[in-house]
């Protein structure tokens, strides 16, 4: 992996700023700007063409007509913008780019690698990329991932740890598509989409679907049971052609055009005027929902629009967390850091600690009396570490760090084996449960195994507890 590019890391501290330094940066340019969402697309499209730059956007929520038009004209033209999400990473042609800029930091090294790689396509021309952060958390994250891509390290492609979702997936589909089919053929057919998985258990997922009948198995061949169909047979059964859970959304019309999809909540009656969307990097009023077609019909408006998707963040990980600690106790020199930057990596060490603890577990003691230790192990870690503390108090859990009351030992945690360490399985259910398709066709020490191998990060865990006492231990 090469690291020859044209990195820098610059802080602006808002969306605003960063729209002004983008239209003043690079005129006569094109430019291709990168958000981690379809809110800051929106927002930051509708402040460039205020600063009048010519400016086209491209994200999921927006139709696919839609996309293609902007895409087609941003490939051809030259003085201009095209603000996206990650669906401009890969795949789609958008001509010769000038310079690749990001807002804030994406959150793994090979994003950053995709994004960076539309760049210096051309003959004597370099790859590059410009992070305009807006927070710290962001400023922290951009110096993480810039370290670990001088490090050379990219994220490693994983399956997924038990997947019995998707054995359960694949059984409903196969009893689909041959009704009737001998029970025991249905079991080897899966077994040999999963050849890894244990056969006895791919079995007991198949009677407990049975049993709850969302299988009907009759004389020893098998169809969809009552449950079953009522469960996923809406629109002939299309929850089964995808992996996850999709929210409603409502597609957005003007006139014949299809614009894109709306979150539901967006188009809500505000208790003054009437309610205006931000699509496209336009504004549209909103003056017709029919909500059994899942249809909305706006008009363009001159007034300021809002935009509102529902989504889900992931934690960060382990190796992400780690970056971070490193990049805030290295020498500023080794970061790709503008003077404005140098600064900001200043500030945030002085609302953390100066210096850094050299173990990376440091205990912050808060004026609420409580405990924030930051532990820099990412999310999936430090859920685990809060699943071992139940019943000791509340615990709030972030990438960085774990908030306790002021009783709690972390390295007295940490101390014992941790094959001995009990995980509390209902605080996993009870928080995660709603967000696993075809959860139902689980027995319950199935889906407690499915739900602790998605949510957790067990060897992070173990390389946290080594890390603190190998430390320890050499002073």
């Amino acid at each position: 992996m090469s690291t020859d590019a044209d990195v820098t890391i610059d802080h602006v501290g808002s969306l605003a700023n960063a729209a002004t330094v983008i239209s003043r940066l690079n005129r006569g340019s094109k430019r291709l700007v990168f958000c981690d969402s379809r809110s800051k697309v929106e927002e930051l499209a509708v402040a460039l063409r205020t600063l009048k730059t010519r400016t086209f956007v491209s994200h999921s929520s927006l139709s696919a007509a839609e996309r293609k038009l902007a895409e087609t004209a941003f490939a051809e033209e030259q003085d201009c913008v095209i603000v996206a999400t990650s669906t401009l990473e890969l795949g789609i042609d958008v001509g010769d780019l000038d310079y690749v800029i990001q807002i804030d930091s994406p959150s793994t090294v090979s994003s950053f690698l995709q994004r960076m790689g539309r760049t210096g396509r051309r003959k004597g021309s370099r790859r590059n990329c410009l992070f305009l952060t807006t927070t710290d958390e962001a400023f922290l994250l951009a110096c993480s991932i810039t370290t670990l891509w001088r490090e050379e390290y990219v994220e490693h492609i994983k399956p997924p740890l038990s997947p019995w979702h998707m054995v359960a997936q694949q059984i409903m589909a196969i009893a689909l598509e041959r009704p009737g089919h001998p029970s025991h053929e249905v079991r080897n057919l899966v077994q040999s989409q999963f050849p890894e998985l244990d056969p006895e258990t791919i079995s007991a997922v198949f009677d407990y679907m049975v049993a709850k009948d969302v299988l009907f198995d009759d004389a020893g061949r098998s169809s969809m049971g009552v449950a079953g169909e009522r469960i996923f047979g809406r629109a002939h059964f299309l929850d089964l052609l995808s992996a996850f859970a999709s929210p409603m959304v409502l597609t957005a019309r003007h006139g014949a055009t299809e614009l894109g999809s709306v979150d539901p909540a967006a188009v809500q009656q505000p208790k003054e005027g009437p309610t205006v969307l931000l699509l496209g990097g336009r504004s549209w009023k909103v003056f017709s929902v029919d909500w059994s077609k899942r249809l909305v019909w706006v008009e363009p408006s001159t007034d300021k629009g809002k935009t509102r998707w529902l989504g889900t963040s992931r934690w960060l990980s382990f190796d992400v967390c780690q970056a971070m600690y490193r990049a805030l106790t290295r020498d500023p020199s080794d970061l790709p850091l503008s003077r404005r930057a140098v600064q900001q990596l200043s500030d945030v060490l002085l609302l953390l600690c100066s210096p850094m603890p050299p173990d990376s577990l440091l205990a912050e003691h808060l004026s609420s009396g409580r405990l924030r230790w930051w532990t820099f192990g990412g999310g999936a870690v430090n859920r685990m570490l809060s699943l071992l503390l139940v019943g000791q108090g509340r615990v709030v859990v972030d990438d960085l760090w774990l908030e306790t009351p002021n009783d709690v030992s972390l390295s007295s945690l940490l101390a014992s084996p941790y094959d001995a360490k009990p995980l509390n399985n209902h605080a996993v259910i009870g928080v995660e449960n709603a967000e696993l398709k075809f959860s139902e066709c689980l027995p319950p020490h199935l889906l407690t195994s499915v739900l602790r191998d998605r949510t957790l990060d067990a060897d992070g865990f173990k390389r946290l507890e080594l890390q603190i006492f190998s430390t320890s231990a050499s002073r």
